[in-house]
């Protein structure tokens, strides 16, 4: 639950400076308010992990695999593409150039 908060706040953030175009959500239960960020949106994403954001796409790993959504416009991401992965990604993924970096533990 807090991945899930922390990539709700993540994406609440990095889209402020956007126009919103549709009434926001009302709050989710058991997050704090804030006077200077409004929800947009949600992504349907069961088990996310982390997020990395360029271009306007978001990167979102979960403990399904990498999932991409198309952010540009933040009251309605659009999902472009899935990997669904044997195991689970337990850190946030990296990105370098035109290459995104996959791990996971030995164990």
């Amino acid at each position: 639950m807090r991945f899930a908060r922390s990539l709700l706040v993540l994406l609440v953030l990095s889209l402020i400076g956007l126009p919103a175009q549709a009434q926001s959500l009302p709050q989710i239960p058991g997050t704090a308010k804030s006077d200077n960020v409004t929800l947009l949106s949600t992504i349907p994403e069961p088990g996310v992990i982390g997020a990395r954001f360029r271009n306007g796409v978001m990167y979102v790993t979960s403990t399904f695999g990498l999932t991409t959504w198309d952010v540009t416009t933040a009251a309605t991401p659009k999902p472009l593409g899935r990997l669904p992965l044997p195991h689970f990604e337990n850190e946030d993924v990296d990105l370098g150039g035109n290459i995104l970096l996959l791990s996971t533990d030995a164990a």
